[in-house]
């Protein structure tokens, strides 16, 4: 439940962006757009040490520095090699960015494959519901942090709103999504997470199509509409995530410390009570590689 609260502040900040940065717009210069980080940051900071639990024992596992350096270079080389190519970079420098990610890339997912506890568990991937899940996840948030980028363009260049009423006209979004948590809450409970998220993932992108067809001289009420149907319907689509009981911490990898976590509480919610407590029970920090014998079985049993 405290990863699903995590994941909705996430989607809720992220869409909310807009509207925020309206706010600062309208009473102070594009600057504090940035500046804004300093003193959030620093009370988030002090409210962590304050309020969040310490541990009292230390891990015994030494932090994988070279695993981190690989880490860092391999997705670092991807955002420049992506953004160089956008901003048409040149060609020698797109060639040079390219090489280092494929050889970063190509020895950091070697490496990751012969760890105990692996930053990135690749090895997950095998398994084909937990990779629809990834992919799934990942795509709905790429369609949605699009969506976000290109309206207030859309927004000011083409319908010719000022930057502060681009940021309240995108507002519907974050707030239906705000509204739509706590049904799709009540609802996950009762109906299968499969359909409800397939539902939601339905009218997300309905949202998003309705929102491409848009005409030049859209009204405000034509957008609010389409923007609500966008949030809501994302919401539900990633709901199933709020009331999974805590997994363990150890399974191929350290799957929970890396970027796959949300996708695996999807995998372990579709299977039934029963299956889930003999996943439990066979899953430990002798036996890394218990999460693919596991879920293969767990597959095999929650077939019809």
């Amino acid at each position: 439940r405290g990863m699903g609260i995590n994941a909705m502040v996430v989607a809720i900040s992220a869409a909310a962006g807009p509207t925020v940065a309206s706010g600062v717009l309208s009473v102070a210069s594009w600057h504090w757009l940035f500046a804004i980080n300093v003193p959030l940051g620093t009370a988030a900071l002090l409210l962590g040490a304050r309020f969040l639990p310490r541990t009292e024992t230390l891990n015994p596992r030494k932090f994988d520095v070279t695993g981190a350096a690989l880490n860092a270079l391999t997705f670092g080389s991807l955002i420049y090699t992506l953004d160089g190519f956008a901003h048409h970079e040149r060609t020698r420098t797109l060639f040079l960015s390219g090489a280092v990610l494929l050889a970063a890339g190509s020895w950091y997912v070697r490496r990751q494959l012969r760890q105990r506890y692996p930053l990135l568990p690749v090895d997950l991937l095998r398994i084909p519901i937990f990779r629809l899940s990834v992919l799934t996840s990942v795509c709905s948030f790429l369609a949605q942090m699009s969506a976000l980028i290109a309206l207030p363009f859309f927004l000011q260049d083409t319908l010719g709103r000022s930057e502060v009423m681009t940021g309240l006209l995108l507002t519907p979004w974050p707030l239906s999504t705000l509204v739509a948590a706590p049904i799709a809450g009540y609802l996950v409970e009762r109906v299968h997470p499969g359909i409800l998220g397939g539902a939601g993932m339905a009218v997300f992108a309905s949202g998003l199509f309705l929102l491409s067809a848009l005409p030049p001289d859209a009204s405000s009420g034509e957008l609010i509409w389409r923007l609500m149907l966008c949030g809501a319907g994302f919401r539900k689509a990633d709901v199933e995530v709020k009331r999974i009981p805590v997994a363990p911490s150890v399974s191929s990898g350290f799957v929970f410390h890396g970027g796959c976590t949300f996708p695996f509480r999807r995998l372990y919610f579709f299977f039934p009570p029963r299956e889930r407590k003999s996943y439990q029970k066979e899953s430990s920090p002798a036996e890394p590689q218990s999460l693919l014998r596991t879920s293969r079985g767990l597959s095999r049993a929650n077939s019809p």
